[in-house]
C-alpha cells in the first residue's frame, strides 16, 4: 500500500533493520509508537461522526500481534525507542521529576495550612496520601489500583498518558489469576477514557474520576496454546468483550520460504542496515517535530505542569474528510447487520460495526505526525487510514475463521507452553481438548507421536508416576534426568569455621538441603587426604555454587531462575536480612547446581564458569567467591527452595575460554578475522555445537573487542558459510542474530 511520507519512512526503516518479521506487524509497531508519542501531549480528534458533547475522541491506538516466540515481536519497538525517541524519553522524565516535585510542593503547602508545620499523624497522613507518582514512561503490568492511581497522576500532571506493551499477553488470558484479569479489562475499558467513574479499590486513598488521560496498547502472544480448549473460549470471550473491536489484530501468514543463498542474503542485509544507519536523522526529526509542536508552551516553559490547564491538541476533520469517514462507516454496518447476533463471530459483528472509530483516531495520529502545525485531518489522511485499517480487518477476519490444530499439536502445543513444567493427566483433561470419556483414548493416541517429535527437536518427555493410578509428564532439554540424582561433595568434621579437615560424601541432591541447615561447612569440591585447599582439589565436580551478596532479592532470583528451567537450589546464609559490617542488610544466599556430567576443572577455569554463569542467568555473585576450594557455612535457620528444571551443563566452553583460546593461537589483532572463522571450523563440538559456538563468539567481540553489530554479523556468516552443513539463515535470524545491535 502506499503510505504517506513520514508514515512509509518510519515503516521501511524497521522493515529493513528486521527482515524476517512481518511487514504487517512493523507496520502496526510503528503506528502504535507514534500513538505513544502523539499520548504524552494528549492528541485528540473532532469529527462530526462523534456523538459525545465534546465532540473530540483521543488519538490513541490498541494493538494486538499473534506471532510466534522468535519472530522478533519486541525488537521494532526498541529499535524505536533506542536508535529514534530516547530524547523524547528523556524530555517526558524531565516533566514527570517536574511533576513531582511541583506537586509536592504544593502538598507540603496545603498541609502546613491544614495542620500546622507540626509533624503529627494526620499531616503525615495526608502527605501520604495525596502525594504523587512518578510517571513511567510505559507499562508492562500492574494491579488494578496501580494502574488506576497511575492515571490519576497523568491527569493530575495534565500530560501524559497510559502505554501498555505486554510481551506475553497469551499468559493473561491463560492465567486464573484475578487481578491480571482486572488489569486488561481496565486496559480495554479506558480506551475512550472510559473510566469516568472510579473503581472502588481497597485502599485508604479515595479514588478520584478520571476523564481526559488517552491510553494506547500494544499486546504480542505466540498463537499455538490459544486456538483450542478453554483458552482458546477465554481468549475469544475477552476479544468478544470488547478488545477485538478497539484493536488492530495482526495475524500474518507466515513467511515464505528464503531460497536466496546465504551470502546473497548477507549482502542485501548489510545494504538495507547500512540505508536504515542513514534515515535515522531523518526518522528523530520527524518524531521530535512531532512532539515538540504539540507541547503547550508559554513564554518559553512548559506550562502544562499541575497548571490547571490542558493542552489543547484537536485536529479537526475537513468536509471532505469527514464525509469519507461517514461513507466508510455506512459500508461497514451494513455488513456487520449482516451477521447473526448469536454467530460465534459476534466480536467480528462488533468489529466490523465500529471500525470508523479506530480509522477515526488513527487519522487523527497520521495528522499530527505528518503535519503537526496544519491541525486538520484531511481526506488523505482519512484515505491511508482506512487503507491500513483494511489490512488488519483482513488479519482479525482469518484469525476468527482459524480453527483448531489436529490433535497431536494440540497436546504438542501443550507441552510446548510448559517447558520446564511438571504437568498431570488431569492437567491436560482440564484443558477440554475432548469430552471427558474420550479423554484416555484421546490421550494414548497421540502421547507417542508427541514424544517421538519433541525427541526429533532436541527435546525430552519425561514420565513419572502421580500417586496411586495418576501420571505427570515434563518436557525438557536434552538428555532425560535420572529419577535419582546423586552429587558428590565434601563436608567439615566439626562446626569451628578454622576446620580444614573435610570428608568426601555424596547425597540424592533433593536432600542436599540437609547439608546446607547443618552449622558445618561444605565445598562442592573434594580434596587429596581431605585437607581443604586450591591445590588438593582432586577429581571431577558435580556442583557449583554462586554467592549472593546482596544486589538481587530473593524473589527475583527465583523468578530469573525458574523462567529459565534450570535445577537448583536456594538457600540463604546466616547474615540473609541483617545488616553486615559496613553493608546494609538485605537478601543473602546462595544458588547451588547440579551439574549434567561431572566436570574437571583447573582453578582458573573454575572462576570463569562462576562467572559466565552469572552473566548468563544475569546474577550478581560475590566476586571474592570463586575460588575452587571455596567452603560454604552452613545455616540451621535457613530458609530455602528448590527450583525444577533441566540440568546445567558445564561441558560447553565460556566464551571467556574461547577468547583466551583463540588469542593463544592467532593473536589478538581483531582486524584479521579470519583466525576465529578458522579456531571454530577446528573446534566448534567444544562449545557445544554451532549455535553456541557463534553464540559466545558474537560476545566475545560485541562485549570484547567493541566490533559493530554489522561487522560481527558478517564474520559470524562467513564461519557459518564455511560448515559442511550451513545452519539456516532464519535459523541464524531467529536464534543469534536478534541479539545483536546493530545501530
Amino acid at each position: 500500500m502506499n503510505m504517506n511520507q513520514k508514515l512509509g519512512k518510519l515503516h521501511s526503516y524497521l522493515c529493513k533493520l528486521n527482515p524476517y518479521t512481518q511487514q504487517e506487524a512493523l507496520l502496526l509497531a510503528a503506528i502504535v509508537k507514534i500513538a505513544h508519542i502523539g499520548g504524552i501531549n494528549r492528541i485528540q480528534v473532532s469529527a462530526d461522526t462523534i456523538d459525545n458533547p465534546e465532540k473530540v475522541t483521543p488519538a490513541n491506538v490498541y494493538g494486538v500481534t499473534f506471532l510466534d516466540s522468535g519472530s522478533g515481536k519486541d525488537k521494532p519497538l526498541r529499535d524505536i525507542d533506542k536508535n529514534i525517541t530516547s530524547s523524547i524519553r528523556d524530555d517526558f522524565y524531565k516533566r514527570a521529576l517536574n511533576y513531582k516535585q511541583t506537586r509536592g510542593e504544593m502538598i507540603e503547602k496545603e498541609a502546613e495550612s491544614k495542620y500546622g508545620t507540626k509533624n503529627n499523624a494526620e499531616r503525615s497522613k495526608f502527605i501520604a496520601n495525596n502525594s504523587a507518582r512518578f510517571l513511567p514512561y510505559e507499562m508492562s503490568d500492574a494491579t488494578l489500583e496501580g494502574f488506576i492511581a497511575t492515571r490519576e497522576a497523568y491527569q493530575d500532571a495534565r500530560f501524559g498518558a497510559t502505554f501498555v506493551k505486554i510481551s506475553e499477553f497469551g499468559d493473561y488470558i491463560t492465567s486464573n489469576n484475578d487481578h491480571r484479569a482486572e488489569f486488561l479489562s481496565m486496559v480495554s475499558e479506558v480506551f475512550d477514557y472510559g473510566d469516568s467513574n472510579p473503581k472502588i479499590l481497597k485502599s485508604e486513598k479515595e479514588s478520584v474520576p478520571v476523564y481526559d488521560v488517552p491510553s494506547s496498547a500494544i499486546f504480542h502472544t505466540a498463537p499455538s496454546g490459544l486456538l483450542e480448549g478453554k483458552n482458546r473460549e477465554k481468549l475469544f470471550t475477552f476479544l468478544n468483550r470488547g478488545l477485538a473491536r478497539r484493536s488492530f489484530v495482526c495475524y500474518p501468514y507466515p513467511l515464505d520460504k528464503d531460497t536466496t543463498d546465504s551470502k546473497t542474503v548477507r549482502q542485501q542485509s548489510n545494504f538495507a542496515k547500512q540505508e536504515a544507519r542513514q534515515e535515522v536523522g531523518q526518522l528523530r526529526e520527524y518524531f521530535q517535530t512531532f512532539y515538540d509542536r504539540t507541547k503547550k508552551i508559554s513564554d518559553g516553559t512548559l506550562s502544562d505542569v499541575v497548571s490547571g490547564e490542558i493542552p489543547t491538541n484537536v485536529f479537526t476533520l475537513t468536509t471532505e474528510a469527514n464525509e469519507l469517514l461517514e461513507l466508510y462507516q455506512i459500508e461497514n454496518q451494513k455488513e456487520a447487520r449482516e451477521i447473526p447476533d448469536d454467530s460465534d463471530e459476534v466480536g467480528l459483528k462488533s468489529e466490523k460495526a465500529n471500525r470508523h472509530w479506530k480509522v477515526l483516531k488513527l487519522s487523527g495520529l497520521l495528522a499530527a505526525f505528518e503535519h503537526p502545525t496544519q491541525k486538520t485531518v484531511e481526506k488523505n489522511d482519512v484515505q491511508e487510514a482506512i487503507g491500513i485499517c483494511s489490512i488488519y480487518s483482513s488479519h482479525v477476519q482469518r484469525f476468527y475463521k482459524a480453527r483448531p490444530t489436529d490433535d497431536a499439536e494440540k497436546l504438542y502445543n501443550f507441552f510446548l507452553q510448559r517447558l520446564g513444567q511438571w504437568v498431570t493427566t488431569m492437567n491436560i483433561r482440564d484443558m477440554s481438548f475432548v469430552h471427558a470419556n474420550k479423554f484416555k483414548q484421546w490421550f494414548d493416541s497421540n502421547i507417542e507421536y508427541v514424544a517421538e517429535k519433541f525427541e526429533s527437536e532436541g527435546f525430552v518427555l519425561e514420565h513419572q508416576k502421580k500417586g496411586r493410578s495418576g501420571n505427570k509428564y515434563r518436557v525438557t532439554r536434552g538428555t532425560k534426568e535420572p529419577s535419582s540424582l546423586l552429587v558428590s561433595f565434601s563436608q567439615a568434621v566439626s562446626n569451628s569455621p578454622q576446620e580444614t579437615h573435610f570428608e568426601s560424601k555424596s547425597l540424592d541432591f533433593k536432600d542436599f538441603h540437609t547439608i546446607t541447615g547443618q552449622d558445618k561447612a561444605w565445598s562442592c569440591a573434594q580434596f587429596k587426604d581431605n585437607y581443604r585447599k586450591d591445590e588438593n582439589v582432586t577429581g571431577s565436580i558435580s556442583m557449583i555454587a554462586l554467592d549472593v551478596d546482596g544486589g538481587l532479592p530473593l524473589a527475583d532470583a527465583q523468578y530469573i531462575l525458574a523462567n529459565r528451567g534450570v535445577k537448583c537450589l536456594v538457600t540463604t546464609t546466616r547474615s540473609h536480612g541483617l545488616k553486615k559490617g559496613e553493608k546494609i542488610a538485605c537478601d543473602r544466599y546462595r544458588i547451588v547446581f547440579p551439574l549434567s556430567e561431572a566436570i574437571s576443572l583447573t582453578k582458573e577455569e573454575h572462576a570463569l564458569k562462576i562467572k559466565a554463569i552469572a552473566e548468563e542467568f544475569g546474577i550478581p555473585v560475590d566476586a571474592s567467591a570463586r575460588n575452587i576450594s571455596r567452603l560454604w557455612f552452613g545455616n540451621s535457620k535457613q530458609e530455602h527452595f528448590y527450583v525444577e528444571g533441566s540440568l546445567l551443563n558445564l561441558s560447553v566452553v565460556t566464551y571467556q575460554e574461547i577468547q583466551q583460546r583463540v588469542r593463544t593461537d592467532y593473536g589478538t589483532a581483531t582486524s584479521d578475522t579470519s583466525h576465529l572463522n578458522n579456531w571454530f571450523k577446528k573446534n566448534y563440538e567444544l562449545c557445544g555445537g554451532r549455535n553456541n559456538a557463534l553464540m559466545r563468539a558474537l560476545k566475545h567481540y560485541v562485549n570484547d573487542d567493541g566490533l559493530p553489530g554489522d561487522e560481527v554479523r558478517e564474520i559470524l556468516l562467513d564461519i557459518n558459510a564455511g560448515f559442511t552443513t550451513p545452519l539456516d539463515i532464519q535459523e541464524l535470524e531467529r536464534t543469534i542474530f536478534k541479539s545483536l545491535i546493530l545501530i
